[in-house]
């Protein structure tokens, strides 16, 4: 498990996130961290026994985006984490950001208060440079399942569906009234998801 995306170094990331496991892995990775997923199968496609990737994308990142993101990490040093999350991310993580009391918030919230600005930066270089995964996944043996809440702004559901698409054994889940944080959104359907297709790979 990598427990924090501390470095752009997407190949480091991968060797911490499987060293001491099994020969055969399942891999599951969520948003940004299936950018490391993605690593792993480039690095090691023979231990995949299978990869559940949620809310992402197998592109690689649009060049013009990156002065908006790397003016991400100016606005959470000079304005703190509550008015970036509250400001800008916040309205694009859920498919009802205005809903009162929403079971999510508190919990992103205190996320982004416990990531250090020098983690921030490193994320975004991350998502910067990060490769496009789609040739590896094509060539992929092992089964991938890709899930999506349906009103995610941040990773559409076409680009989920672009990705079960290219995978030789691929699916592709789309969970309602959820948006790019499915899986604190709805994560009981979310764990029946992966649950039920897990099971399947079992019989």
């Amino acid at each position: 498990m990598v427990q924090a995306l501390d470095k752009d170094d997407l190949s480091a990331l991968a060797h911490r996130a499987v060293e001491g496991l099994g020969a055969r892995i399942h891999v599951v990775g969520f948003s940004l961290g299936c950018q490391v997923a993605f690593e792993i199968m480039r690095q090691a496609p023979d231990r995949c026994a299978g990869i559940t990737l949620i809310s992402t994308t197998a592109r690689p990142d649009t060049p013009d985006l990156a002065p908006d993101r790397r003016a991400m990490v100016n606005r959470f040093q000079c304005d703190g984490a509550a008015a970036l999350v509250e400001a800008d991310l916040w309205p694009r993580y859920v498919a009802e950001p205005q809903r009162p009391g929403h079971p999510a918030k508190d919990l992103i919230h205190s996320m982004a208060h416990e990531t250090p600005s020098s983690h921030l930066a490193a994320q975004i270089e991350l998502a910067i440079g990060r490769p496009d995964s789609r040739p590896a996944l094509s060539c992929l043996d092992a089964p991938v399942l890709m899930i999506n809440g349906q009103e995610d702004r941040l990773t559409p559901v076409d680009l989920g569906a672009e990705i079960a698409s290219t995978a030789r054994n691929g699916m592709h889940s789309v969970i309602p009234a959820a948006g790019h944080f499915v899986l604190l959104e709805e994560p009981e359907a979310t764990a029946a998801v992966i649950h039920t297709w897990v099971r399947g790979l079992n019989q």
